[in-house]
């Protein structure tokens, strides 16, 4: 279990991180850094209130499995907008 935590970790720090760069380097929009950082984590933060009802209604461990499945098929077509 401590496993799944380390790699959950993991996978909610690396795209905080990276972000900075990929708006510059593969966006080539360092002006808008700071705005989309701030769209980023508000993003996050309005969708506390629907994760935490459907963790009452399904279950953490069902919620936490539909958000990694959710969060993959959306990074995944991030490689996408560097190409238009």
């Amino acid at each position: 279990m401590q496993a799944a935590f380390l790699l959950n970790s993991l996978a909610n720090a690396l795209p905080a991180t990276l972000f900075l760069f990929y708006v510059q380097l593969v966006l080539q929009e360092p002006s808008n850094t700071g705005p989309l950082l701030l769209l980023f984590f508000i993003s996050g933060i309005l969708g506390l209130p629907f994760w935490t009802m459907l963790a009452k209604k399904i279950g953490k461990r069902k919620t936490w499995q539909a958000s990694m499945v959710l969060a993959s098929a959306a990074f995944c077509l991030c490689a996408l907008f560097g190409c238009w």
